[in-house]
């Protein structure tokens, strides 16, 4: 089932959703079209599914940040959950070059539609990281929600350059983001 998700997502990536049958996701993967349909009932199946088991490990990465007692250094948590975003991209390419069609794509296709719900409980779990590094004294409380979105934008940036090949994802960069978000957004305590 793994193999027919990944071959999913690269055909997605690479000609669309809508320009992808399940014949070639069937031929991709080397199995029988009916096959797919076991697994999945439908093409909206088999994409539902592809975007939750891709956003359900993305979302427990950062949960599992979340679950840190409340000695863990909240400055490491930060650089942890920027680390968690690399690397999935380095190990979904086709996965994160999808759903990045999808957010910029038209906002009417089903496929499009299908990504929020997924998108938006993965992006809960990132702010319940920065409210926690916010009572921990690190972050400033004023605006959290424009925090998370200049955090998200420097680190999807990144991920962008190095879909094309422009950057590397190390957790160096992660760390050297995180100073660059706390310079602005951050009480000046690490």
């Amino acid at each position: 089932m793994e193999h027919i998700l990944s071959v999913a997502a690269k055909l997605f990536a690479d000609r669309g959703y809508d320009a992808t049958s399940m014949r070639e996701i069937a031929e991709g993967a080397g199995v029988a079209k009916p096959t797919i349909y076991y697994y999945f009932q439908s093409k909206e199946g088999l994409l539902a599914r592809l975007l939750e088991e891709g956003f359900g490990s993305l979302k427990r990465e950062i949960e599992a940040i979340n679950l840190r007692g409340d000695d863990a250094d909240p400055y490491q948590c930060l650089v942890d959950t920027v680390w968690v975003f690399f690397d999935f991209a380095t190990k979904h390419q086709d996965l994160i070059r999808f759903i990045h069609a999808l957010a910029f794509g038209p906002p009417s296709q089903p496929a499009s539609r299908a990504i929020d719900r997924s998108f938006h409980e993965s992006m809960d779990a990132f702010q319940r990281v920065l409210a926690r590094v916010a009572a921990a004294g690190v972050l400033r409380t004023d605006n959290l929600e424009q925090a998370g979105v200049a955090l998200r934008g420097t680190t999807t940036t990144y991920i962008v350059q190095y879909l094309k090949g422009w950057s590397v994802l190390t957790r160096d960069l992660a760390q050297q983001i995180v100073d660059g978000f706390l310079s602005g957004y951050g009480s000046g305590r690490k």
